[in-house]
């Protein structure tokens, strides 16, 4: 019923392969992400504990939300 990930850091390296305007402009706002390479970057994923969460799906939501909450108010 309690669960605890640790924090962590994830290195990204990543070179966009092709990038969609058509599909940008139709709202697929992850496009943005093909603009331009994202080198040696390093997201510090924060320690995220909870409880009363049930089953797998819940959990990755719960860590994900977490997650994206501190990156956008972090390290952006």
């Amino acid at each position: 019923q309690k669960f605890d990930v640790k924090p962590l850091v994830l290195h990204i390296n990543y070179i966009p392969r092709q990038f969609d305007p058509i599909a940008l402009g139709k709202g697929n706002y992850a496009e943005l992400l093909n603009i331009l390479p994202w080198k040696g970057i390093d997201l510090k994923l924060k320690n995220v504990s909870a409880m009363g969460v049930y089953g797998w799906n819940s959990i990755c939501e719960t860590v994900a939300a977490e997650w994206l909450e501190d990156i956008s108010k972090n390290q952006v």
